[in-house]
């Protein structure tokens, strides 16, 4: 399936729907927006009421991923409970993989521990 889209300097316009996600679920999202600066670059925006952008997904630097969000708090949710109120129905969990240098083992959770290290600005 073929798509149309433009192209802005940070925003992509989509014409119609791109993805057929129950004929080719494994169908990817490919966003090239190249370095991202020390602001970063965002390849991905989310907004809410009025087009506010409460979610952002892009690159900072040359590499490193970035998720932001602004003035809004960030949420995550492992399972599905669809509403509040819902009674869960199996056990679900939130891990973070990450890897060290020389290290087989970065797809392994190491630790059930969990360990932040906060920025304040």
């Amino acid at each position: 399936m073929h798509c149309n889209f433009t192209c802005t300097n940070e925003y992509i316009s989509f014409k119609r729907k791109c993805w057929n996600w129950n004929n080719n679920p494994e169908s990817k999202l490919n966003v090239n927006v190249r370095s991202g600066g020390i602001n970063g670059t965002v390849a991905l925006r989310i907004g809410s009421v009025s087009n506010y952008p409460s979610l952002e997904f892009g690159i900072e630097n040359d590499y490193d991923a970035m998720i932001k969000t602004f003035g809004n708090d960030l949420k995550i949710y492992a399972g599905n409970w669809r509403s509040i109120g819902a009674v869960a129905t199996e056990n679900h969990a939130i891990y973070f993989h990450t890897s060290k240098i020389g290290s087989p083992y970065w797809s392994i959770k190491l630790t059930t521990s969990l360990c932040f290290q906060i920025h304040s600005f």
